[in-house]
């Protein structure tokens, strides 16, 4: 998409994307000028969701640490749980058998959380896209005794995922304390399982 840039030096001009996205980085790529390139600009957004208790809990940050993202297998180092962090210049998770049944993804807080919903993306390698369909999701205290999501009727949940491997889908949960997180993908793409994920929460 191209915009309309700028008359002179000192008048503002608005531009609104055609449609919202979700980004961590934004490039502006200057195609005409007058006299040389120099700009001053501002974005304007807002939080990925406008509910209390809401902020994005330390994945896309990095303030989860890598060795806080574990998983059932992995493809290989680049498709580690390290990578499963959501807009990240790495591939994203895959198990090592990325067709297999019973794989997930685990995240460690680092203490109790009150969790919200979760935000998930494709991942993407040099010659392959793949995403998770339809995924559970299960959390703990400790580790060890792990409880599933449910709906508002006591019955468990599953949660809509991603239809392509570029953007990124928020899934809002009922409110839960938490330390640890699982993601079980259910149903996943042609090329199988591959996940970028953040969880978001207060």
């Amino acid at each position: 998409q191209e915009f309309v840039g700028n008359q002179d030096a000192n008048s503002v001009v608005l531009n609104r994307l055609a449609e919202v996205v979700i980004a961590r980085y934004v490039r502006i790529k200057p195609l005409r000028w007058v006299g040389g390139i120099a700009l001053r600009l501002e974005l304007y957004g807002c939080q990925v969701t406008d509910g209390p208790c809401s902020e994005l809990l330390g994945l896309t940050s990095g303030l989860i640490p890598d060795r806080q993202l574990t998983a059932s297998s992995s493809l290989d180092m680049r498709w580690g749980a390290a990578s499963a962090r959501l807009l990240g210049g790495r591939y994203g998770w895959a198990p090592a058998n990325p067709n297999a049944h019973g794989q997930w993804l685990q995240v460690d807080l680092g203490q109790p959380r009150t969790v919200t919903g979760v935000m998930l993306q494709g991942a993407k390698g040099v010659d392959t896209k793949a995403f998770v369909r339809r995924f559970r999701l299960a959390h703990s205290m400790d580790g060890v005794t792990w409880t599933r999501s449910r709906t508002s009727d006591g019955i468990y949940k599953y949660f809509v995922g991603n239809s392509n491997a570029d953007k990124p889908e928020l899934r809002q949960v009922r409110p839960v304390q938490a330390r640890f997180v699982r993601l079980y993908p259910e149903k996943w793409s042609q090329n199988g399982i591959g996940l970028r994920l953040e969880l978001l929460g207060c």
